[in-house]
């Protein structure tokens, strides 16, 4: 059975990656995938975006590393709305990035296909529509079979707008949901052998 662990909402957090990575490492994952926000809001985006690259860590853009990708443009609303905290983070940021690694996170795909022992994985941040949006924790096994139905596949993740890792998982009829809370202490990853046993 392939061990796959997914990570997301790192916001630019080197220890916390570092020890997400290490626990995926020893869990036996073979592949790790992040499903965005890996920089804003936290002191290291360089480092954090190095190690995911220098891990081979396939990467979605998530709605925060698109947010600090379109800084310039978006100053002012931040500024009539005072929301002063993601102005001046992500100004930094985009100031720390520098070109190459800003080309990087630009060409980062919102969503991503797999498969993954024979069932399709779908892996996007936000929800199937918007990369800001959110699954939410209340779908019912009915609303989670259209989902999955919608999408095409039997397994979908989502790192939803409050840093969840969500999965919805249907195996024989039935719909399974899955939520993974890093911000108790971002040391946990999810690992998706245990939806696929």
């Amino acid at each position: 059975m392939t061990r796959i662990g997914l990570i997301s909402d790192i916001h630019a957090n080197l220890p916390a990656l570092q020890r997400v990575l290490e626990d995926a490492r020893q869990a036996g994952c073979e592949r790790v995938y992040c499903l965005g926000d890996m920089i804003g809001l936290g002191p290291q985006p360089n480092e954090v975006i190095d190690l995911l690259r220098e891990r081979r860590v396939e990467c979605l853009i998530g709605n925060v590393d698109r947010n600090v990708l379109r800084i310039q443009e978006k100053q002012e609303g931040y500024r009539r709305k005072g929301k002063w905290a993601k102005l001046l983070s992500y100004a930094w940021t985009w100031r720390q990035l520098g070109e190459e690694r800003r080309g990087f996170l630009a060409g980062l795909p919102s969503s991503r296909r797999t498969s993954l022992d024979g069932s399709a994985l779908l892996m996007v941040h936000g929800d199937l529509d918007r990369i800001d949006g959110s699954l939410g924790p209340e779908l019912s096994p009915d609303e989670g079979r259209a989902l999955l139905a919608r999408a095409g596949v039997q397994v979908l993740a989502a790192s939803s707008s409050d840093g969840v890792i969500e999965a919805i998982e249907s195996m024989d009829g039935n719909v399974v949901a899955v939520q993974w809370h890093p911000e108790r202490d971002y040391t946990g990853t999810l690992i998706l052998d245990a939806l696929l046993a």
